[in-house]
């Protein structure tokens, strides 16, 4: 279906009208900032501004007076290719499958596929919020991606607990020694499971920017009759593969919207295969 452009045109300078500008801004920069004609931006503003949405704080520069985000800020094509990497991981894993982000000091659950014959119920679902503190796998991770310098300027060290445990604390030398050895690139997991029974082997995916975009995660019962180094090898490689595949979409997305989007079925299925 095609994009309205006059919707797109409306869309942008509320996309631009979130970024911080603490003084407001001119129709001038506005047009600029957003590649839209000045008298096409000025019915735009003059709209926004009767509806309450932006306000004149001095004369002809403006500010927000709203918040809008998206809660994953990439493209439909590429929101579609991750619904169906979730769906291929149920396939192949008949357990559950999540996309998770980071938001400040919370994990925020974004999507979630479930097989319909699961041996535990998993409480997390979209729109699920919990803390960093916890130290699980997903934990590790994000904190690992973010560095521990960051970590020890943003987060009180003494403030974290084990997983596996009500509210274990863990001393500050371990917390720094667990981040250090996990590999922001790599797969974590937690054998022994959280204190629900609930084990999860995760991967981050990058945007080009370096900065990761969301975790994918296999969640499953911890408490399972397997040979469990097998289990790990084949779960590591199927996050390692989709992994990839999400990687790689989003290299191409970012840098070639309009390619990307028009990616043939042939190029995806060779993708899934690889």
């Amino acid at each position: 279906m095609d994009s309205s452009q006059p919707v797109l045109r409306t869309l942008k300078v509320l996309q631009q009208f979130t970024q911080p500008s603490h003084d407001g801004m001119t129709l001038t920069e506005i047009a600029r900032a957003c590649a839209i004609a000045p008298a096409t931006l000025g019915r735009i503003v003059k709209t926004l501004e009767a509806e309450g949405y932006i306000e004149q704080v001095e004369r002809g520069r403006y500010r927000a007076n709203f918040e809008i985000r998206k809660v994953l800020d990439m493209p439909s094509h590429y929101l579609s290719r991750l619904a169906r990497v979730l769906d291929h991981l149920v396939d192949e894993t008949r357990q559950s499958s999540e996309v998770i982000l980071r938001s400040h000091g919370d994990l925020v659950w974004h999507a979630k596929r479930e097989h319909p014959d699961l041996a535990i119920i998993i409480r997390a679902r979209p729109g699920f919020r919990r803390g960093l503190h916890e130290l699980d796998a997903l934990s590790r991770l994000f904190l690992s991606a973010l560095g521990l310098d960051e970590v020890r300027a943003r987060f009180n060290l003494d403030g974290f607990v084990a997983t596996g445990g009500e509210d274990q604390p863990i001393s500050a030398a371990k917390v720094c020694a667990l981040i250090e050895a996990t590999d922001p690139n790599g797969i974590a997991y937690d054998v022994q499971g959280n204190e629900h029974g609930v084990r999860r082997f995760c991967r981050l995916v990058y945007g080009v920017d370096g900065v990761p975009l969301h975790a994918i995660s296999i969640a499953e019962a911890a408490r399972m009759n397997i040979d469990i180094q097998l289990h790990i090898a084949r779960n590591t490689q199927l996050l390692e593969r989709y992994g990839d595949v999400l990687a790689e979409a989003a290299r191409a997305t970012l840098a070639d919207p309009v390619s990307s989007s028009s990616q043939s079925q042939d190029d995806l299925q060779q993708l899934w295969r690889a």
